[in-house]
């Protein structure tokens, strides 16, 4: 069986047990359930809490109050975690069973989830959907996303502060009355469906001659927007051709730099070669000068040798020998300058050498890039000549591309349009007389359909108010439950008066009254719907929250009653506290942790 075959159900869909694998604090634990009232008791942080989260995420529940992500609901340490819920699917006395397509005494229903936020549910062992698993609670009312059939921890205090709106669709749904607003929604949508569809209608009829003028412009714009496009493209094929001839020039003015710097070379590597020549030629001369100089000087002592006495050739070899360290002296003085003068020469070559190399490698890149750009510019079209620098073009191409925009959707289609705006004149006119009609009988069936829900909801709340009354007669209180705005169903909502002490009945809020006080008027308030409420399981964690001992154990009395006179229901109360041993005629479960795993220990029926 899959789920896909779930058939309407029929009867009590009875809680047998839930079975809980690495949920929470529990490695496994098999939890039975029975018709009547099931206490779960048990020390703060021993894991009671956890039973009923289990049962609300393997009903549907995808947001908790203890976590946003299922995956944190997984045993720490653990990949997967599972709940199964057990309920008795046997034949009843007719032969028929809650869920007929399920052909077991049991139906399983099985969710799992893994710590990487993968889950998916089982129906008997098979898998199926979450909408599968929605419309099968549905048939018996089940919804663990309301609170009135499903109340965790803190939600006694959290519905004292929604608003009367919320608390009423809440009654609506855990009572079935839901169905009334939906069909009342219904009309209402059919009903606005209809008006808008007149409203549309006269609009094309007030419009037409106006709406034929707008295709005439969008036909215009057509034509506009070619005009654009064809310019576009005229732009693009000059701003490609711009591009060339602006690199050309370019290059050009490197190749002749490259030229320029050749002939600076050839001059450069002339004039150091003159000038090593020139320095040669002097070092030639100098070296001629220190010979004649050395003659002169030796010839000199041959002269002083010859004796004493006047010599007229000492003094005429003196003064030559002055002349020739003259020339000595000059000569060296201008070998160095030649020298300094050949060296920077030869530096200014390496100099312009190393440019002319520069020059080259980038006009290489440059030629290399106007090919590019000549291949580009193909690409658009053949040569254009054009006198505008590419950013001349640039600007008339942005402005070309805000033009298109301007233009903004253009619709292909508008010539045709225009064209049988005229014929479906006649049919829009024709139609507008049946949308009248139709709006009519919508009008119709809205104050019917209100009229059910009214009703439904007025019989309930009377039913409701006198059970709260007595319920909070019982603590010597007094509550009333006030149905306001009944007539605008957006607007409609209930609020509970509340008084206490002899005090005049006021709005239930948080302000108002203490805790113990809001405690006590939400617990009357969730027991007075009781006998109207649809779903086969009711849970409520921590009741007694801020009740003192006398309330507290009233109000248990008040839910086994309740119980009791429900047999195809099972009651789920979880409480911190000690059990009162005069409660009697209920399951009690104690919840236990010992070093970190959660186990639940079962007391039998009639026990303390």
């Amino acid at each position: 069986m899959t789920a896909t075959t779930v058939q309407h159900a029929t009867g009590a869909l009875v809680l047998k047990e839930a079975i809980l694998e690495n949920f929470m604090s529990y490695e496994y634990a098999r939890i039975p359930f029975s018709t009547g009232m099931n206490l779960i008791c048990g020390p703060n942080g021993a894991g009671k809490s956890s039973i009923l989260l289990a049962i609300s995420v393997a009903l549907g529940q995808a947001y908790t109050e203890r976590s946003k992500k299922l995956a944190d609901l997984i045993r720490r340490g653990k990949d997967i975690a599972r709940v199964t819920l057990v309920f008795d699917n046997s034949p009843s006395a007719d032969g028929r069973r809650p869920v007929p397509s399920i052909r077991s005494n049991e139906l399983t229903l099985t969710r799992y989830m893994k710590v990487d936020g993968d889950y998916w549910y089982q129906i008997n062992f098979s898998p199926a959907s979450k909408a599968e698993v929605d419309d099968l609670l549905s048939e018996f009312g089940i919804d663990p996303d309301n609170m009135l059939i499903v109340m965790h921890q803190y939600m006694v205090e959290e519905f004292t502060v929604i608003s009367p709106q919320e608390k009423l669709r809440l009654v609506e749904s855990a009572t079935g009355l839901s169905r009334l607003r939906d069909r009342v929604l219904e009309a209402y949508e059919a009903l606005r469906n209809v008006m808008s569809e007149e409203e549309s209608i006269k609009a094309l009829m007030e419009e037409s001659q106006k709406t034929l003028e707008n295709w005439r412009l969008e036909y215009d714009k057509i034509l506009r927007r070619g005009k654009l496009l064809d310019e576009k493209a005229r732009l693009q094929l000059e701003h490609g051709w711009a591009l060339f001839r602006k690199q050309q020039s370019l290059v050009e003015a490197m190749q002749q730099r490259f030229r320029s710097v050749g002939e600076e070379v050839k001059a450069n590597a002339e004039r150091a070669e003159r000038i090593g020549a020139e320095a040669s030629s002097t070092r030639e001369r100098l070296e001629s000068s220190r010979f004649e100089y050395r003659r002169l000087f030796l010839e000199l002592v041959e002269e002083e040798k010859k004796g004493e006495g006047e010599n007229p050739n000492v003094e005429r070899i003196e003064q030559r020998i002055v002349r020739a360290e003259n020339a000595i002296t000059k000569g060296i003085d201008a070998y160095v300058d030649l020298r300094v003068r050949e060296a920077l020469a030869r530096h200014r070559l390496e100099e312009l050498e190393a440019e002319r190399r520069e020059v080259e490698r980038r006009a290489s890149e440059a030629s290399t890039t106007l090919e590019e750009l000549r291949a580009s510019a193909e690409k658009n079209g053949p040569l254009v000549e054009t006198s505008r620098v590419p950013e001349d073009v640039e600007k008339d191409m942005e402005a070309n591309q805000i033009a298109i925009a301007l233009l903004g959707t253009v619709l292909e289609n508008a010539k045709e349009m225009y064209e049988s705006y005229q014929k479906t004149f006649d049919e829009i006119a024709e139609k507008a007389k049946q949308v009248s009609i139709n709006r009519d009988m919508a009008l119709k069936e809205l104050d019917v359909r209100k009229g059910v829900w009214r009703k439904g909801v007025e019989d309930l709340m009377t039913k409701v108010t006198e059970a709260f009354r007595e319920n909070m007669d019982k603590i010597g209180a007094i509550g009333l439950v006030n149905l306001i705005d009944v007539d605008d169903l957006e607007n409609s909502g209930i609020e509970l008066l509340v008084g206490f002490g002899g005090a005049n009945p006021t709005a239930l809020n948080y302000y108002t009254q203490s805790g113990g006080e809001r405690s006590v008027s939400v617990v009357a308030f969730l027991l007075a719907l009781q006998s109207s409420i649809v779903s086969p399981i009711r849970a409520v964690d921590e009741f007694d929250v801020h009740m003192d001992p006398r309330n507290r154990e009233a109000f248990l009395r008040m839910i086994v009653e309740r119980a009791k006179r429900d047999p195809s229901v099972s009651y789920i109360c979880i409480t911190p506290g000690q059990i009162p041993p005069v409660i009697e005629d209920a399951s009690v479960l104690v919840v236990q942790n010992n070093y970190g795993i959660s186990t639940v220990g079962i007391v039998t029926k009639g026990a303390g």
